[in-house]
């Protein structure tokens, strides 16, 4: 893949797995998902979702067989992504 994947991908799925907890495979469902920040960001502050199916919106992209990203990580993300708080914990 690395040869093949784009730099601004790679990019974008290490954003991702810099998130505590966040393994390689999930950063890569995630990016394959949402090919960009921007594209992830517009889901995010779409005002056709509340803030539970925000939190949510990652939470059932399927990283394996049978292993989904999951609730926690979904909130994660949003939170992490979305926070207006400098000191917030994530």
């Amino acid at each position: 893949q690395g040869g093949r994947m784009g730099c601004q991908t790679r990019v974008w799925i290490n954003m991702i797995h810099q998130l505590p907890q966040v393994g390689i495979k999930v950063a890569e469902r995630i990016a394959d998902a949402f090919g960009s920040f921007a594209k992830l960001m517009e889901s995010y502050c779409s005002v056709e979702v509340d803030a539970g199916g925000k939190r949510a919106l990652l939470r059932d992209l399927m990283v394996s067989e049978r292993r989904s990203v999951g609730p926690a990580v979904s909130t994660k993300c949003f939170e992490f992504f979305t926070t207006t708080d400098e000191d917030a914990t994530i």
